[in-house]
Formats: structure tokens, C-alpha cells, sequence
């Protein structure tokens, strides 16, 4: 009997093609699941360790929304009212925090382990070996060591302000990259208008006030963005 070649490899031909558009048509349809899941976003991290809301399909996401001049509209009307409303001593938040870290949380905490405070203290040294630079304060009774750190920019870290803010809700915004883009928003003002307008190279030894947040964590670290600083004892204010 003669064997029909032709015949075999021509349905091996198209036995190929059947596979090979077979895969086509998995890819689209797993490009299509993936486009329309709104749960699945790609986002970049900023040098301050923030979700970075200004770059690609980011920025493009979030259209609507302009932060900058969101920020402008509240920061003076509802984030400062609100803090400074809620500020509580630096001091006695420590020291509560020393002898019962939830008994503080329960009596002076904000959302998510933040704490909203205010106090003086003396500038021991300023620390810029990075571009987040960082104000070391000694709190009274002042033994010259340092009890808490403050931000001085121009990287701010963190979203200790926008999380502490009860009016502030995720759920009143798109998704988390506008979320992010808010935080970053906060952090450039409290950049431009709170640390960029002090001189931190005399600062050393003076007496420094300020109001702020800070968000407590493992490290027992307390880092704090202010809202209001204020350098006496001849410093600018």
C-alpha cells in the first residue's frame, strides 16, 4: 500500500497553525482579564520611600485629581485647625508611651499608630548625610541627649500627616496611587512652606518649638514631620 505522505505532513501543518493560534488567543485573553482588573496596578517608589504617583500610567490614572492644589485648599482652613485641636505634650506622650505603649495609643494615638504632638525642645545637631535630613531635639528635663528627631527636608519620609487626618479617607479617593500622590503633596508643602524657610546651619543649641506627627514603630525611633517649627533664641521663625 502507498503511504500518503503529502496528506500526513499537511495535517501536520495544520495541526501547528491549530496550536499556534490557540496560544494567540490565550495571550489576548489574558491581556484582556489583566487590563480590566482594577486591583492590578504597578507602582513605582519614590527616594522618600513613598508610593510615586507622577510618572507613566501612574499619572495618567489618575487624571482627575490634582493634589498640589488640593493640599493648598485645606492645609490652612481643616490640617492645621485639626492638629493643632489635637495636638497633645511631646512629653507626656513619651513618657506614657514608656510606661504603657497601648494605655497611649488608647489616650493620645490618631489612626494607623500615629500620634499628633507639639512641644519645645534644644537642637542638638542637624543630620544631612542624606537628602531626608533630620534635626535631632533634646526635650526637657535636657540631659543633651537625643529624645526625638524632626524631618528638615528636603526629602520627607513617610505619610505620618495624612494618615493621623480622620477627614482624609482612602474610600473618597480613586485608588492608592492617588492616595500616594496626596501624601506626596503633603510632604513637598510641608517642605516649602514649613522647613524650607528656616536656616537649620546656626540652629545648634537653640531652643526650637514645634507641632507635628509621627507614626510609632518596632524601631522606637521618633521621627516627626512638623507643621509649625519655629527656631528661637535669635533663629528665624
Amino acid at each position: 500500500m502507498k503511504r500518503d505522505i503529502g496528506g500526513t505532513d499537511k495535517r501536520k501543518r495544520l495541526a501547528a497553525k491549530g496550536r499556534k493560534l490557540y496560544g494567540v488567543l490565550l495571550l489576548v485573553c489574558f491581556m484582556s482579564v489583566v487590563s480590566g482588573c482594577k486591583w492590578f496596578t504597578v507602582v513605582k517608589i519614590d527616594e522618600a520611600g513613598n508610593p510615586s504617583a507622577h510618572s507613566g500610567a501612574a499619572a495618567a490614572e489618575t487624571g482627575a485629581l490634582d493634589a498640589d492644589n488640593y493640599v493648598g485648599t485645606i492645609w490652612n482652613d481643616k490640617v492645621i485647625p485639626y492638629m493643632t485641636d489635637k495636638a497633645a505634650d511631646i512629653v507626656a506622650v513619651l513618657k506614657d508611651m514608656k510606661a504603657n505603649p497601648d494605655a497611649a495609643a488608647e489616650k493620645y494615638g490618631a489612626r494607623q499608630g500615629n500620634f499628633i504632638v507639639k512641644g519645645q525642645g534644644k537642637a542638638l545637631s542637624v543630620n544631612r548625610e542624606s537628602r531626608a535630613g533630620t534635626m535631632d531635639v533634646d526635650l526637657p528635663p535636657f540631659d543633651g541627649r537625643t529624645d526625638v528627631k524632626i524631618q528638615i527636608g528636603p526629602v520627607i519620609k513617610g505619610t505620618s500627616i495624612r494618615d493621623c487626618l480622620e477627614f482624609i479617607k482612602f474610600d473618597d479617593f480613586k485608588n492608592q496611587v492617588e492616595f500616594a500622590q496626596l501624601s506626596n503633596s503633603i510632604n513637598q508643602k510641608v517642605n516649602d512652606d514649613v522647613v524650607n524657610k528656616l536656616d537649620f546651619d546656626t540652629v545648634q543649641n537653640k531652643t526650637i518649638q514645634f507641632m507635628g506627627a509621627f507614626t510609632a514603630d518596632s524601631s522606637g525611633e521618633i521621627l516627626i514631620t512638623p507643621v509649625q517649627l519655629q527656631i528661637a533664641q535669635g533663629g528665624n521663625s
